[in-house]
């Protein structure tokens, strides 16, 4: 039975918001059984079912809380749970851009935007999400406010997660942004990471990468049998040096050495020295060239 109300309460979020009601007819039911129903919901439905009237979002609003719906450190893929609670939540006024990861107001979209399939719906900037590491993304809107903060040094337009994830520095002649972070998601390899941001000769917005790489008793898979991305599975083991460059491959892969050059993205990285110790292999990897504009 609660099953049967389950698909009940999916079908009515996935209903058309045409002329909204005074009162959702969910409401008609005793707490007690949309109490039960609720848990038995897919995570992105509950969000939606919270969001639906303040009754339900006072019984529900934990939900909105789940670690599950962080930003993705990946490209778009429809197995994220944000990606899937993002498409639900689209109407009449407000379109999923899969290049921005967000919904954004139908007045950004091209007048026939509506008519595209929501995968392959862009707004009218075209710009990705930009993956620097396995834990920071920038959008597009991201880049023109740290660009922006580079030039006048303000920060009140920057999100919370933006501005605690860099560091100002101005040590040299040019103020650059700088960003640290470790990655020890991966069996037997351990990552830490310095990323610096700045203008380049060009005047346009580049990332630096240092990459500091310790590695036990990873077994690496060859180049040529890497796998695609698979979706939300798969990308704890993926680590970027750039879209189009897998970092463990580049490394384990000695022919590759000591540089490569993307010509997709002009991002080039090269092996600045590598070692061996007692607990195992280590590397130092440098990437420079990489556009974020």
């Amino acid at each position: 039975m609660l099953s049967f109300f389950a698909e009940k309460i999916r079908s009515f979020l996935r209903l058309p918001r045409e002329k909204p009601r005074s009162t959702p007819p969910l409401l008609d039911l005793p707490v007690e059984i949309i109490s039960e129903i609720f848990p038995l919901l897919p995570l992105p439905s509950r969000v939606c079912l919270a969001l639906s009237c303040k009754a339900l979002y006072g019984l529900f609003s934990s939900s909105l809380q789940d670690e599950r719906l962080g930003w993705p450190s990946l490209a778009a893929c429809k197995t994220f749970n944000m990606t899937k609670l993002l498409l639900q939540l689209q109407d009449d006024c407000w379109l999923y851009c899969r290049a921005c990861l967000k919904i954004q107001p139908r007045a950004m979209f091209w007048p026939r935007a509506a008519l595209v399939p929501p995968g392959l719906r862009e707004c009218i900037y075209t710009a990705r999400v930009i993956d620097l590491c396995p834990c920071l993304s920038l959008t597009y809107f991201d880049r023109i406010r740290l660009e922006r903060w580079l030039y006048t040094g303000l920060t009140d337009t920057l999100s919370p997660r933006i501005r605690k994830a860099f560091q100002l520095s101005v040590a040299s002649v040019e103020p650059s942004l700088i960003h640290r972070c470790s990655w020890p998601d991966i069996p037997g390899v351990s990552v830490d990471l310095l990323i610096t941001v700045m203008f380049n000769q060009n005047q346009q917005l580049e990332a630096q990468t240092m990459y500091d790489v310790r590695m036990s008793d990873y077994n690496p898979i060859p180049w040529c049998r890497v796998p695609h991305f698979l979706g939300e599975e798969s990308y704890p083991h993926r680590l970027y040096l750039c879209p189009h460059v897998d970092l463990l491959p580049f490394i384990c892969g000695t022919h590759f050495w000591p540089r490569t050059y993307c010509y997709t993205c002009e991002t080039s990285a090269s092996v600045a020295s590598c070692g061996k110790r007692d607990w195992g292999n280590f590397y130092h990897v440098w990437t420079k060239g990489r556009s974020l504009n």
